[in-house]
């Protein structure tokens, strides 16, 4: 898939030195573990559930890697997938992004969250987008704003490894 400043393929055995690159910025990782960067074993358990997401619903849903169409650089991962408490639940899909500290700012995670809710609403099951960030992530609150997603709740989102676990869900009803 091709936005107009990224192409998006697949996450693929070997990628997984993309997301230790990724993981490796302190910015990047603020509101997941407080700054602190994935070490190998987070690398290994992450790049296994990427694998394992995109095995099961081969090119429907799952991790996609963006790279800058003129440069070719790595910019970050996009997913749409069933929910992490209900993988199997195709009706509502859950929307997310990581990119660079660089590419902050630049449109990219719009772009490809609005690629990829396009790609949602041709699911004829899919009822609802969802959307979950840290609720002082006013960054990622933005682009789920941008995109048409609206503040659905407060909640607290236990497996997150930061200390505040407080986060806010955001959602898109397509039906």
């Amino acid at each position: 898939m091709k936005t107009a400043k990224v192409t998006l393929r697949k996450y693929q055995l070997g990628d997984d030195r993309f997301l230790k690159d990724l993981d490796s910025d302190p910015e990047v990782m603020k509101y997941l573990t407080n700054g602190r960067p994935s070490d190998d074993k987070e690398i290994a358990r992450a790049n296994a559930v990427m694998l394992e997401w995109n095995d099961k619903y081969k090119s429907k849903y799952g991790y996609w890697l963006a790279f800058e169409n003129e440069s070719n650089e790595f910019v970050g991962w996009f997913h749409l997938r069933p929910l992490k408490d209900h993988p199997d639940d195709i009706n509502n899909l859950e929307l997310g992004y990581r990119l660079k500290k660089i590419y902050w700012g630049r449109g990219i995670a719009s772009e490809v969250s609005l690629m990829l809710i396009e790609l949602a609403r041709n699911y004829e099951d899919t009822e609802n987008i969802w959307a979950c960030a840290m609720a002082v992530n006013t960054g990622s609150r933005k682009v789920m704003e941008k995109v048409g997603l609206e503040f659905d709740r407060d909640d607290t989102y236990q497996p997150y490894p930061s200390e505040d676990k407080h986060c806010v869900w955001y959602r898109l009803p397509l039906k």
